[in-house]
């Protein structure tokens, strides 16, 4: 494969793989994903005649859900990513103290970072196995979104393998190494905002699910509809959440 066909290969790619999660993000036109606005309205109602004080509310934090819950599951790959990323810092201040030329700097940059999203798109890859292996974990969409997803991950990870044999030859222009690199790693950040969406998918099935078991009113999101909730009156449930989760991966 050309240099620039690889370049082309990582766009097309991440093209599709936002093309699996648009389905969930924008409702089609049949509406057999849009919010049922009527139901909404009948659930608005109800909880405006019913007395402040007898409403249970709950709020969960997705962020510290998602780390809590769903890191774990590619510890190994992670720590590997968290290592070469830190490898990738001292270079660089190896370099700033004149340690190490401009020429060796810049090689062995480009092998750091292909390594970094080698075990970057590896974490990905680990996490989304551990997803699809539980059962009641995600809604049916979400399962087929998931299937999907690391098909198309596995995909890229072939070509971040191309790229980091390319960068290991030695062959190659750095210029060309270079342009590659920062395509491969802007398309990363894509692929990875889609899994973070998927996750936020199935952390609010989970809530939803948690809520009606436990009879609460109102489950929150605290990042993004709670602005303040009194402690006698709201309860943060996401540690509660972190468990549940933590037993469907059991």
């Amino acid at each position: 494969m050309s240099k620039n066909a690889l370049v082309v290969s990582i766009l097309a790619l991440v093209v599709a793989v936002g093309a699996i999660i648009l389905p969930f993000v924008i409702p089609g036109e049949d509406g057999s994903a849009a919010v049922d606005l009527s139901s909404v309205e009948r659930r608005l109602d109800a909880l405006e005649s019913t007395p402040a004080g007898q409403l249970k509310v709950g709020y969960v934090n997705i962020t510290d859900v998602a780390r809590d819950a769903f890191y774990p599951l590619a510890d190994d790959e992670r720590a590997l990513a968290t290592s070469l990323s830190d490898q990738r810092g001292q270079l660089q201040g190896s370099l700033q103290r004149g340690e190490i030329s401009e020429t060796e700097y810049i090689s062995r940059s480009h092998e750091i970072r292909a390594q970094l999203l080698r075990a970057q798109v590896s974490t990905l890859s680990a996490t989304l196995a551990e997803m699809l292996r539980a059962d009641d974990l995600m809604s049916a969409s979400d399962r087929v979104t998931a299937l999907q997803m690391q098909e198309a991950i596995s995909q890229y990870g072939t070509l971040i393998d191309q790229l980091l044999s390319m960068v290991l030859l030695g062959t190659t222009a750095a210029e060309v190494v270079e342009t590659n690199m920062d395509a491969a790693e802007a398309q990363f950040q894509s692929v990875d905002n889609l899994v973070t969406q998927l996750v936020g998918s199935i952390i609010g099935t989970q809530a939803r699910a948690f809520a009606i078991e436990n009879e609460y009113d109102l489950v929150l999101v605290e990042e993004s509809s709670l602005i303040y909730g009194d402690p006698a009156a709201t309860e943060d449930v996401s540690d509660s959440l972190v468990e549940r989760i933590g037993t469907i991966f059991e």
